[in-house]
């Protein structure tokens, strides 16, 4: 039987410290100003204190030199955070969770007031549910769950915490206590879409879509357009898996994710990408595919380092900027309910890029011409020129807003419409059951599922 939660890594083990300053009686705001912590702009706003980046503080050089309920960190009496991470997967077996907990363990050289731990596999909504419990009882008042398929669990259990703060990854629902956050995955992917059409010589991609979802689906529509941005005429072919990875029992020895690439290859891509937790359909490219076909990694940066030659690039998270933002702003007072992150033009400080892998004949030329794609998404902000007009549909966008096009020339895509994002771009196709090409529809399933009245 499986256990209901993992042990947590070395969790609050090393936090009886702050566990032991946390039941000292606290200090009254009127005995420091605002009380140390508070949002400042000003040294006249914290009484007995200065307003150090944001905040209010007093240096120290030991814990004892600090108020109650503090702690002595990077030389200044602060407000401690402890925090527990919730993973979706486990870290060394897929590349996404793995990249989560690559941003969580950079943290504590950027932070010093924070204590944190993480619990992994946590991918059912009642385990993760019973992780937050667990990081709540043993003293986590910040609870992130990086677990994009169980967000709809954790509105009740905010408003049931009220003393919590939740971070939940692509959260519908907000709340005072409660801030959804994200990434612009698809700003990799239209950079991912440009590296493949630079190197494909059919003008024919494949993807694999994992879940029904908008921003999937946007991610997907990104790779199409980045790739129709170098030929008009390249046509994206997608197959859909149904789930982040293939949980069921291989067939014939394979999973889905290898017949699906396989399948991809089979149709004439040249060039296949994904949207899933692993990258097994890179392995299957270097394994079986043609010489002249490659693949697009994702999730790490590192992705592409088992396949070279093979692999032209990978779309992969950078979680520690994202993770430092949410949990200074938390820290600060000055988080918001939703926070979405885009693209920067420092590959040091975007938490979404995509890496033209080292290994690959040419790579140095491709590289500079996705930096410089870059350095455009980084300068626009917002949903940035990927989802500038015109684009029209495979049908379903016209048919349901009953408009010519779904973005009309000289606008932009905006975030409402990204976050109902369930049609696909032309070029997008799909095979019918003849085996011949047919524009794509997104399933109306999961997320993409129309909404009852």
């Amino acid at each position: 039987m499986k256990a209901p939660v993992k042990k947590a890594h070395g969790l609050f083990a090393a936090l009886l410290a702050i566990g032991a300053v946390g039941a000292c009686q606290g200090f009254s705001p009127s005995d420091i100003g605002s009380g140390l912590g508070t949002s400042c702009d000003a040294d006249d706003q914290c009484q007995a204190a200065k307003c150090v980046n944001g905040v209010c503080a007093i240096p120290c050089g030991d814990a004892s030199s600090c108020p109650k309920g503090t702690v002595c960190a990077g030389g200044l009496c602060q407000l401690p955070v402890v925090a527990g991470f919730i993973y979706p997967g486990e870290v060394q077996q897929e590349p996404f969770t793995q990249s989560l907990e690559l941003g969580r363990s950079n943290l504590p050289n950027l932070l010093a007031y924070l204590k944190s731990s993480f619990v992994e596999d946590k991918f059912l909504e009642s385990d993760a549910l019973v992780a937050a419990s667990t990081f709540y009882t043993q003293g986590a008042k910040m609870i992130v769950v990086a677990s994009p398929g169980v967000s709809s669990s954790f509105d009740s259990f905010a408003q049931q915490h009220t003393d919590a703060q939740l971070l939940v990854l692509g959260a519908r629902t907000t709340r005072s206590n409660l801030t959804s956050f994200d990434v612009r995955t698809y700003e990799g992917y239209y950079l991912a879409g440009i590296a493949a059409a630079t190197k494909s010589t059919k003008k024919r991609l494949g993807i694999i879509g994992s879940v029904f979802s908008p921003s999937v689906v946007a991610s997907i529509n990104a790779f199409a357009l980045g790739a129709q941005s170098i030929d008009p005429a390249t046509v994206v072919e997608v197959r859909w898996l149904g789930d982040y990875h293939d949980r069921g029992q291989p067939q014939g020895g394979k999973t889905l994710e290898r017949i699906l690439t396989e399948a991809l290859l089979t149709g004439g891509a040249d060039v296949v990408a994904h949207t899933l937790d692993n990258n097994i359909s890179v392995a299957t490219v270097a394994q079986v595919g043609a010489p002249g076909t490659y693949s697009i990694a994702a999730d790490l940066r590192s992705a592409c380092d088992a396949t070279p030659g093979r692999c032209i690039g990978a779309v992969y998270y950078n979680w520690t900027p994202v993770f430092e933002a949410l949990i200074d702003g938390y820290h600060k007072q000055n988080l918001d309910q939703r926070v979405l992150f885009g693209i920067q033009a420092s590959a040091l400080d975007t938490p979404i890029d995509f890496a033209v892998s080292e290994s690959l004949l040419g790579s140095q030329v491709l590289s500079q011409q996705v930096d410089g794609v870059r350095v455009g998404l980084a300068a626009d902000g917002g949903v940035t020129r990927v989802f500038a007009g015109p684009i029209h549909s495979t049908g379903q966008c016209e048919a349901k807003t009953g408009t010519p096009d779904c973005v009309a020339m000289g606008q932009r895509l905006g975030d409402n419409g990204l976050a109902n994002m369930c049609w696909f771009v032309q070029g997008i196709v799909e095979k019918d059951m003849n085996g011949m090409d047919k524009p794509a529809m997104v399933p109306e399933l999961g997320d993409c599922a129309p909404t009852k009245n």
